[in-house]
């Protein structure tokens, strides 16, 4: 199960239910399973990853587990470069030997991994990366923060269809966390931020 092989329209979903296995009693509790699935991911691949010869592929490279872990991971992978409207894409430059978890790191930490990554974003991407931070933001609560950076990337991404569209959903939940005071189940949402 290590190498796989997709034809074209093929599906990574059977490998990645069987790597997730182990984390479905968390599934409607995000706040488990995100950091606990790009770890699991993380122990299946990682000890195949060959220097030079594999890239790491990341789809909708804004979500703050995987970014953090990225960036926990900076020795091992550098940016090779972004695919349009997708996935960052990263270089293994040496063989993981662990899966750092994403829980628990400082949140200056975690803004400087954002802004080390935004840079090799295209335009439109640095938007949509920048909101994954302010919803991190709010689920760490940083509210203030949040609301900052959600009312930037909107001045400057209102015109960008695949920016904006993230707005309400973002917003929405960044407000209701504000509102309550908390980022776990704001107004008897679901959970959808990290912490």
């Amino acid at each position: 199960m290590r190498f796989i092989r997709l034809e074209a329209g093929g599906s990574f979903r059977p490998t990645f239910d069987e790597g997730t296995k182990a984390v479905n009693k968390y599934v409607g509790r995000l706040k488990e399973i995100q950091p606990h699935a790009a770890r699991k991911i993380g122990q299946m691949f990682h000890p195949d990853l060959q220097p030079r010869k594999s890239i790491a592929i990341h789809q909708d490279f804004v979500y703050p587990w995987v970014i953090i872990q990225m960036g926990l991971m900076r020795d091992y992978f550098e940016v090779a470069y972004n695919v349009p409207w997708s996935s960052m894409v990263f270089d293994v430059v040496k063989r993981p030997r662990f899966v750092p978890d994403a829980r628990g790191v400082p949140y200056g930490t975690v803004r400087a991994f954002y802004e080390h990554f935004i840079k090799y974003a295209p335009e439109w991407g640095q938007g949509a990366v920048w909101l994954g931070f302010g919803f991190y933001s709010a689920s760490v609560k940083k509210f203030d923060e949040a609301l900052k950076i959600l009312e930037e990337v909107e001045a400057k991404y209102a015109d960008n269809p695949i920016v904006s569209q993230y707005f309400p959903s973002i917003r929405g939940y960044c407000e209701a966390a504000a509102a309550s005071g908390n980022p776990e189940e704001p107004k008897g949402r679901r959970l959808i931020g990290f912490r």
